[in-house]
């Protein structure tokens, strides 16, 4: 008799934090779509079914999910970097970092940075202001606030959970190219379609 069952993430089924299935399902990445201020975005899947209930288990604190998540894109960054890619991710609100007791993106950069043998770095740090989750389509346009806290690489890999609209990953690439970035990649595990 097991005292503390796992249940998969996604579907609830007795096991892994995230299932085969759902991480199979994780693994066959939709086409990106283009974001202005970044070179390249990428994600794993579509942010709705048992990846969205992986996704809010995630930010309700579920670690065990975000390693898995970061193992799955770390293998797949890891066929493909260049030598001069240093990984951060968008800073989580002061609230949601409270709530939560961590910050997701950040826990979820460092792991895809261990997977990948690649380096992580913290360049962005959110100015206080209203979180985005919350927020309606229309009003999650405008990104949150950001200030560059170090002076940032040529080439960026930005992590974030999810992207609905895709103004915090263009506030922050915006924010690290006027500090001098030349190259800013984006990564989330989901995409609102």
């Amino acid at each position: 008799m097991q005292l503390f069952q796992r249940n998969c993430a996604g579907c609830g089924l007795p096991g892994e934090p995230i299932c085969d299935r759902c991480l199979e399902a994780a693994k066959t990445p939709l086409p990106s779509r283009g974001f202005e201020q970044l070179d390249s975005y990428n994600y794993l899947g579509a942010y709705e079914f048992e990846l969205k209930a992986c996704v809010l288990s995630a930010k309700s604190g579920n670690r065990a999910v975000l390693r898995k998540f970061a193992t799955l894109a770390g293998e797949q960054i890891a066929q493909s970097v260049s030598e001069t890619l240093v990984v951060s991710w968008v800073p989580a609100s002061s609230r949601g970092k409270k709530q939560r007791g961590f910050d997701q993106s950040r826990y979820l950069a460092e792991q895809i940075a261990k997977k990948a043998n690649l380096p992580v770095r913290q360049f962005l740090r959110r100015v206080a202001g209203e979180a985005q989750n919350g927020k309606d389509r229309i009003h999650r346009l405008h990104g949150p606030q950001l200030k560059v806290v170090r002076a940032p690489p040529p080439e960026i890999l930005l992590v974030d959970d999810v992207a609905t609209t895709g103004a915090s990953l263009n506030a922050a690439a915006e924010s690290l190219r006027r500090a001098g970035a030349n190259r800013v990649h984006g990564l989330t595990i989901a995409c609102v379609l």
